[in-house]
């Protein structure tokens, strides 16, 4: 009990500037409201979000698989449904936190869940051709292959020919189409990229003979 209450009273007092008292804090709170489901406002919540960004992601003191599941929960919940990302590498972070927990272990929930993440690798992993392993390359093409040929939802030309490009390193280059339709889905893609490049340069060269 007496330690019960001590931990209590430092939960409620001002003294939570020091470190050692925040990371008590943040075992505290992992025990009574993460594992047992019992935050009862959002600013409990959001505390503990905070801390454990401070004390675990930051400086990759994540000791058990557990703990990193319960942070990428909080983290969920607070940054991704919210659209409340501040720094880019907050938003490196959730990347790399949910890379290892979905991607790899192929644990989506729910069609959101697959589009949240899509689009955080979109930004992270695309655009920065930041890719680490061939294993994250091939996965990435595969939530992409879901979420934008299947849905035909390409937003710019970019994300078209980025999406062949991907592809075409995968699957023309080491022959592993699986299905029928992953192939007539490939070469429509391919197609298309090399009609728009044909005419584009059709229009150099005749631009180029009009001036001469």
């Amino acid at each position: 009990m007496l330690i019960w209450n001590v931990a209590l009273g430092y939960l409620a007092g001002p003294a939570l500037n020091v470190t050692p008292l925040k990371r008590m804090r943040a075992g505290v709170l992992s025990w009574l409201s993460i594992r047992l489901n019992a935050s009862e406002t959002n600013t409990d919540l959001e505390c503990r979000a905070v801390v454990l960004s401070r004390l675990s992601i930051r400086r990759n003191t994540l000791k058990t698989n557990a703990g990193l599941e319960c942070r990428a929960g909080v983290l969920n919940w607070l940054t991704i449904r919210l659209n409340a990302v501040e720094i880019y590498a907050d938003l490196e972070c959730r990347a790399g936190v949910l890379s290892w927990l979905r991607i790899r272990l192929n644990t989506f929930k729910t069609n959101d869940d697959l589009e949240c993440r899509a689009g955080v690798l979109s930004w992270l992993r695309i655009r920065l051709n930041t890719f680490k392993t061939n294993d994250d390359l091939k996965s990435r093409a595969r939530v992409l292959s879901w979420l934008i040929i299947r849905n035909n939802s390409y937003k710019m030309n970019a994300d078209l020919e980025c999406r062949a490009g991907v592809l075409s390193w995968l699957r023309i280059q080491l022959n592993a189409f699986e299905t029928n339709a992953d192939l007539e889905c490939c070469a429509g893609v391919l197609c298309l990229l090399s009609i728009r490049l044909t005419r584009l340069k059709r229009m150099l060269i005749w631009n180029f003979a009009l001036e001469c």
